[in-house]
């Protein structure tokens, strides 16, 4: 008895699991196409509409887009963003995202991790994350 009742709970607990996945890795994908296709021709604010408020309670929009106008400075326009890695897992508090890109600069390479955050209360997809790594930076 002990055992299906083990059984009834793992399966219920699968099955719920399977029927509120969230977003597909497409689907948030497309939004971290719009931030680098933003960025890449120099529109501020579709950039950084992109980014939940969270992500600017550690960064002001002027000091992130001045931080992005730097590495524009360094590395020169953006020519290309490739998806190297993608994960996600489902926590508490919703379904997170991180997508790794190699940036192609005219001067340079860059790697580019993006945290995107479906919370389990709203539809939508949120940036809260987003590292550059690069030499000279």
């Amino acid at each position: 008895m002990r055992t299906l009742i083990s059984v009834l709970v793992v399966g219920s607990a699968l099955l719920g699991s399977a029927c509120d996945q969230g977003p597909s890795l497409d689907q948030v994908q497309v939004v971290g196409n719009k931030l680098f296709d933003a960025i890449a021709s120099g529109d501020r604010a579709a950039a950084l509409a992109l980014y939940d408020e969270q992500f600017f309670a550690i960064h002001s929009r002027d000091e992130w887009w001045q931080y992005l106008q730097k590495i524009h400075q360094k590395l020169g326009d953006m020519k290309e963003h490739h998806l190297r890695k993608d994960h996600y897992d489902t926590r508490y508090s919703g379904r997170f995202y991180i997508f790794e890109y190699q940036t192609v600069y005219e001067q340079g390479n860059a790697w580019e991790i993006l945290t995107f955050v479906n919370p389990n209360d709203s539809p939508d997809i949120k940036l809260v994350g987003h590292q550059i790594k690069a030499k000279g930076l």
